[in-house]
C-alpha cells in the first residue's frame, strides 16, 4: 500500500510518483485524486474508491501492475462518479465506472481540453460501467473498437474525430458556448440499432 486513507472522504493531488505494491491510492470514504502532468500512479490497483462520490482527474499516468489486463482505476458503487481525462494522460488497465448500465447512480467519463488533440479507444471495454462518454472541451480522436451500452450514450458537445468504429447511440449537444463537431473519417463506422447518431433536438440518422 502507498496511500491509504479511511474514515471519510480526503483529496489527494499527485504530481510524483506513488508506487503501490496492492494500492498505489486507496480511498474508502470518496474523496477527489488529481495526477497532474509528469505524476505517475502504479499498484495492482492503482486508483480505488469507495464509500462516497468519487472524482480523478488525470494528466499523467495510471498503469495498473497487470498492464492492460489489470485495474487501473476502480470508483464507488452507489455514488455520482466522475472519470475527467486531459490529452497527453495515459492509463494502463481498465478503468470502471463502478455502476451497471441502469443504476439509480450514475458515472461519466469527461474528455476536457488540453495540449493539442487527445486519443482514446476502448469505449464499453476499457472504460466499463459508465452511463455517459462525453466529449466537453478540446480535440479528440476515438479509435479501435468502442461499444456504447444501451442505456449509455457518447455525447458530443466540443470536436470528436472518430476513426474507428462505434456501436450505439452518439449525441450532438450543443451547450450555447461552443458548436459540437463530429467527423466520421475515412472507413470508419458509426452504428446503432435504434439511433447510431442523434442532435440534441431529436434528428436521427
Amino acid at each position: 500500500y502507498a496511500v491509504i486513507v479511511d474514515g471519510g472522504a480526503a483529496v489527494i493531488e499527485n504530481s510524483g510518483q506513488i508506487n503501490g505494491g496492492r494500492l498505489g491510492v486507496g480511498l474508502s470514504g470518496g474523496g477527489f485524486v488529481t495526477n497532474a502532468a509528469g505524476g505517475t500512479i502504479t499498484g495492482s490497483y492503482p486508483v480505488q474508491i469507495t464509500g462516497g462520490g468519487a472524482y480523478l482527474y488525470n494528466r499523467g499516468a495510471i498503469i495498473a501492475a497487470a498492464g492492460a489486463s489489470g485495474t487501473a482505476v476502480s470508483m464507488a458503487p452507489g455514488f455520482t462518479d466522475v472519470v475527467s481525462i486531459y490529452p497527453g494522460s495515459t492509463i494502463v488497465g481498465t478503468v470502471s465506472g463502478g455502476h451497471t448500465i441502469g443504476s439509480t447512480a450514475v458515472s461519466g467519463l469527461d474528455l476536457l481540453s488540453g495540449s493539442g488533440t487527445g486519443t482514446i479507444a476502448g469505449l464499453g471495454s476499457k472504460y466499463i460501467n459508465f452511463e455517459y462518454f462525453n466529449v466537453f472541451s478540446g480535440n479528440w480522436l476515438l479509435s479501435g473498437t468502442n461499444t456504447i451500452a444501451a442505456g449509455a450514450q457518447l455525447n458530443v458537445v466540443s470536436t470528436l474525430t472518430n476513426s474507428g468504429t462505434v456501436q450505439g447511440l452518439v449525441l450532438l449537444e450543443n451547450d450555447g458556448t461552443q458548436v459540437p463537431t463530429l467527423t466520421n473519417a475515412l472507413g470508419a463506422v458509426i452504428s446503432g440499432t435504434t439511433a447510431g447518431l442523434r442532435d440534441a433536438g431529436g434528428l436521427a440518422n
